[in-house]
């Protein structure tokens, strides 16, 4: 008689999509189907009091208990589970030099989702605080702007939000009164929502809302043929205020979403997965592919609209 789980489940930390079941006694069984490329089982007993654990790694393409392809013997302490196997792995970023590298996101994002109501979501890092005065991250500078880029003579994050065929211009700044450093990864986010005629803008560095503005903008009007790079901004086809750090988990999604929402894709300085809150792109900076290569896979949707790296190479260092 098989053995129930006894409380673990989740994903391989090495971008391999493991299921994790534990079970006790010697009940060891094979990799099972729907894209599932390994189980975890244990093949010796434990109790509460044990503080270690013995078990086999099974590929998918295992088809019986003894016909084991790729078996590997790995020894798991049970604190470590949760953290490394249950847990969001997160593993690598991306490095730009703050000279010539950027991704580029292969689409402009216009008119979808950023016609409407939409946010982003993103993790950076600088290397100095000493380099170029204004520096962006994220955008796109021709007749319509979208970007976030900081001032670090003013210690200052700022988003544009700007269409000048249409005549407006909507900047939402937040001051750091310490100032940024190079030793902490900050998590930035944005969110705009078309209500009526109104555009509400809210800004939020660390999972708190830092600032807010209602003005009257209509964002369907908004567009580009330019595409949207991270790391720097757009502005016809060069790349224009280059950032110097490393950058993780940049993501879009097709709703502004709630501050609680923001708060705990912060998660407490620790990334969670986003895919409950059904993003549109996001690029996890390395962990979806080994930390190798010069793509970037969008997470959200594999093949369409990965990432390319101009320049710029994978971290271990990460959030």
């Amino acid at each position: 008689m098989q053995n129930p789980p006894i409380g673990y489940s989740g994903q391989y930390l090495d971008n391999h999509a493991f299921r994790i079941k534990i079970r006790t006694g010697s009940d060891i069984h094979n990799a099972t189907g729907d894209s599932v490329l390994g189980e975890l089982f244990l093949e010796t007993g434990m109790n509460a009091s044990e503080t270690q654990i013995t078990g086999k790694l099974y590929c998918a393409t295992a088809t019986t208990d003894t016909d084991v392809a790729g078996e590997k013997q790995h020894i798991f302490h049970v604190s470590d589970l949760t953290n490394r196997w249950v847990n969001f792995p997160n593993k690598y970023s991306i490095q730009l030099d703050g000279s010539s590298d950027y991704m580029d996101t292969n689409a402009t994002w216009w008119p979808s989702p950023l016609q409407s109501s939409f946010s982003l979501s993103m993790w950076v890092k600088f290397d100095s605080t000493a380099g170029a005065d204004h520096q962006a991250v994220f955008g796109q500078n021709a007749i319509t702007h979208f970007d976030l880029y900081f001032q670090l003579s003013t210690n200052k994050v700022t988003v544009r939000y700007k269409s000048e065929s249409a005549g407006s211009s909507h900047n939402l700044s937040y001051t750091k009164s310490a100032g940024w450093n190079s030793s902490d990864w900050v998590h930035l986010a944005f969110t705009a929502e078309q209500v009526g005629a109104t555009m509400v803008e809210k800004l939020f560095v660390d999972g708190v809302l830092e600032a807010t503005q209602s003005v009257t903008n209509d964002m369907s009007v908004y567009s580009s043929s330019d595409n949207l790079y991270v790391g720097g901004r757009n502005s016809s086809g060069t790349l224009n205020l280059p950032f110097e750090g490393k950058i993780d988990e940049v993501a879009l999604f097709p709703s502004a979403l709630s501050e609680a929402a923001i708060a705990a894709i912060y998660g407490g300085g620790t990334p969670t997965s986003l895919s409950s809150y059904s993003p549109v792109a996001w690029w996890r900076m390395g962990d979806d592919n080994l930390g190798a290569g010069s793509t970037v896979t969008n997470k959200a949707n594999p093949g369409t609209n990965d990432g390319t790296l101009i320049g710029s190479t994978f971290s271990t260092d990460a959030p």
